[in-house]
């Protein structure tokens, strides 16, 4: 199992366990994954972040901003770490960095 970040649109912020397969985090998202740049500062930790390839075409509700690739990501944004080619837990490091740049704070 894996610790992710799950960003809903609706701002609801979960760390799931996932299983180590690609399936399961399709199914986490709703769709086939679409992974997308992040802020260089997190980047430079190894987080990317995925989302629904389709969810445009699905007209899933608006999530956040993507700067880096100048368009709105919508449907859910699930946010991992790599260490390629693998997806690995998420540190609690990487949740304060998170918190950090996105703006929230977490009681885990």
């Amino acid at each position: 199992m894996t610790r992710v970040c799950k960003l809903q649109p609706s701002g609801e912020i979960s760390f799931p366990e996932v299983a180590d397969d690609p399936t399961a985090m399709q199914d986490l998202l709703g769709g086939y994954m679409e992974p997308f740049p992040l802020a260089p500062d997190l980047a430079s930790r190894g987080l990317m972040a995925l989302a629904d390839e389709e969810g445009l075409l699905k007209r899933l509700p608006v999530n956040v901003y993507s700067p880096e690739l100048g368009r709105v990501i919508v449907g859910p944004v699930v946010i991992v770490r790599t260490d390629p080619p693998e997806i690995v837990d998420l540190t609690d490091e990487d949740i304060d960095a998170l918190g950090d740049h996105l703006g929230w704070t977490t009681s885990e």
